[in-house]
């Protein structure tokens, strides 16, 4: 066989094999689309999605949005939400089928869908036999529809358990944003057996194990039905901590035994390390020892508490040993260690 036949041997194989590239590539993308389009279609029949989320599915036959179809909440109407679902819902089959995928499935519903239906939320003041609430303004706020009913289509099968609970009201309703009444919101006195049976943080921290529990919750929503003093009746120091909290409760916990106690109610004493990068408070050996400190890890830490021109005030004086007591007395007080 001559050089020339060779090479055209040659050129029509590759030829060839392009060509079957292309077709394959081609009958690959025909069977991408049939499956998008079929996958797509049965996408919008709720039974569809029970063969693989069956609980879900079962719990939404049975609640008040069982006339919706599942893509209509969870894809939207939209353009792009529709073929973002399309897409989602064709990952999903091999995703189940090679079992690799992230656990739990959640997924969240926007308040744009959801006022789809509900609009009327938003502009009314929904009121029954136990509440009234205006969601206008929790819209306003950036707040989700599904931060306090996630359980709306799905009940216990949800994996997100979010409910309207007091502890997430407090957030504003605490006599500065919005009124911390009861009377605001409860349309009655002792009508609360149903919504007890939230298991929220405010419940919990407010139950029958309320003084090992009562600090899980938000602490800066307690003086919306407690006064400052409530708390100090127990922890002996000022609860909320005030804002300034944090340039000024070195003395008051140097200064009072109990106070200083009374930290430890709360925090762990790792806490303090963590902050001032040293034991606190100071042991009574630190003030010879401290230059040697100094030396070895800097001043930043000292910053946490003191002034720059603390280290000076004394230093400028040249405290030796043998200094009366008097005036190093006077020293300590000026810069803060008394």
């Amino acid at each position: 066989m001559s050089k020339q036949s060779k090479q055209d041997d040659s050129k029509k194989r590759t030829q060839l094999t392009l060509e079957r590239v292309y077709y394959g590539a081609l009958a690959f993308l025909f069977a991408l689309i049939i499956v998008f389009n079929i996958t797509s279609s049965l996408g919008t029949l709720p039974g569809f999605c029970g063969i693989c989320h069956g609980s879900s599915h079962r719990a939404w036959k049975n609640s008040n949005h069982a006339s919706v179809a599942c893509n209509v909440c969870h894809s939207g109407s939209s353009f792009f939400g529709t073929l973002s679902g399309r897409i989602t819902l064709t990952k999903m089959i091999p995703a189940q089928v090679t079992s690799f995928y992230r656990r739990p499935v959640t997924t969240t519903v926007p308040n744009s869908t959801c006022l789809l239906c509900h609009a009327y939320v938003g502009t009314q003041v929904i009121q029954n036999e136990e509440l009234r609430v205006s969601h206008k303004e929790i819209i306003e706020a950036k707040y989700d529809c599904g931060d306090c009913h996630s359980t709306t289509a799905h009940g216990t099968a949800a994996v997100r358990q979010n409910f309207a609970e007091l502890g997430k009201c407090l957030a504003c309703h605490n006599n500065a944003t919005a009124s911390g009444k009861c009377e605001t919101c409860h349309v009655k006195e002792g009508g609360f057996e149903r919504l007890a049976r939230v298991n929220g943080y405010w419940q919990i921290s407010h139950g029958k194990n309320w003084r090992k529990t009562h600090g899980m919750g938000d602490i800066t929503t307690c003086q919306t039905c407690h006064s400052k003093l409530y708390c100090s009746r127990c922890h002996n120091i000022e609860l909320p901590h005030s804002n300034a909290w944090l340039t000024t409760h070195g003395r008051q916990v140097t200064r009072s035994k109990a106070a200083a106690a009374s930290c430890k109610q709360c925090h762990k004493g790792a806490l303090c390390d963590s902050c001032h990068k040293m034991k606190m408070p100071h042991p009574r050996d630190f003030l010879p020892k401290h230059s040697k400190i100094v030396k070895r890890d800097g001043a930043d830490a000292c910053y946490n508490c003191h002034f720059k021109q603390a280290c000076t005030k004394c230093h400028k004086y040249h405290t030796h040993r043998g200094i009366p007591q008097e005036k190093l007395k006077l020293l300590r007080k000026e810069v803060g260690l008394d």
